[in-house]
């Protein structure tokens, strides 16, 4: 039997894989990310506080017309997410993998 990989759990949840996904392409404000996900203001604040305290993300203040908070992966962050994405590589793999 093949040894599975383990998940990452912070990134292995749906609003946390799609949060991850879009940082993993570029910086959002969190009304952008709101927007983007569909999700209230409290949904979007408790998963980025998750994955904040993981130490997954950074955030900064732009103070133009009116503040807005932008959110980024952090090098921990962009290095977990990659080791999540291979490891949901294996699965797909393997429920691809012709029957024997």
């Amino acid at each position: 039997m093949t040894a599975l990989p383990q998940l990452d759990s912070l990134f292995h949840q749906p609003t946390r894989t799609r949060v991850a996904t879009l940082l993993s392409l570029e910086a959002h404000s969190f009304s952008e990310l709101k927007a983007a996900l569909a999700i209230t203001d409290g949904n979007l604040d408790a998963h980025l506080r998750k994955l904040s305290a993981a130490g997954y993300l950074h955030s900064r203040t732009v103070r133009d017309a009116r503040p807005r908070t932008i959110y980024q992966l952090s090098d921990s962050g962009s290095k977990a997410f990659d080791e999540y994405i291979e490891a949901l590589k294996v699965f797909v793999d393997l429920a691809r993998a012709p029957k024997q």
